[in-house]
């Protein structure tokens, strides 16, 4: 049996934050419709969770359960319907790295001398990290690295992956400052 990864797709992430912020600013406007705040507070904490759950859903739906086979320097990429095979002669570089927090899952990008394969592995089970997809993405990560030595170079592009990684942590961040700046100014007046 090989073990199964879940592969988040990219394309359906930003499409799906891109329409999460249109209907934010949707949600928005009619809030302001209510003429009192605690309509208005109700009302906006059930739009929200509701277009989080949609969010969540539609990016569940379109994630993919693929398995990695390593066989003869070659990795092997099987999905429900096609199966790549990533030769490791082909390949310029790459990189596998964790997210910036462990729920975030790991990224693997390997530049080929045609194109660049990008998979964002996440967890299969999404209720709960167990300790054996942990010990699995790790088995995978080493095996990787043995087929592909030397190969392992940090490009611009993991920078910037790592950066959109860490926004939401330092918007709270800075959110977290204004308040505090907010409420100084408030109380010093």
């Amino acid at each position: 049996m090989q073990t199964k990864y879940r592969i988040a797709n990219f394309k359906i992430l930003l499409l799906s934050m891109l329409g999460m912020a249109i209907l934010v600013l949707v949600l928005i406007y009619f809030a302001q419709k209510f003429s009192y705040t605690v309509n208005q507070t109700y009302f906006l904490i059930f739009g929200l969770s509701l277009l989080t759950f949609m969010m969540f859903y539609i990016n569940l739906k379109f994630s993919k359960l693929v398995s990695f086979n390593i066989v003869n320097n070659n990795i092997n990429i099987l999905e429900s319907n096609k199966n790549t095979e990533i030769k490791g002669s082909d390949v310029i570089d790459y990189n596998f790295y964790l997210l910036t927090h462990k729920t975030m899952g790991h990224l693997l990008r390997i530049n080929t001398k045609n194109k660049e394969y990008i998979y964002w592995i996440v967890w299969v089970s999404l209720q709960k990290i167990t300790e054996e997809e942990t010990s699995n993405i790790k088995e995978l990560q080493k095996d990787v690295s043995e087929v592909l030595r030397a190969k392992k170079i940090k490009k611009g592009v993991d920078y910037c992956i790592v950066f959109f990684s860490w926004l939401p942590f330092i918007l709270l961040a800075l959110g977290l400052l204004t308040l505090l700046f907010g409420l100084f100014y408030v109380f010093s007046l």
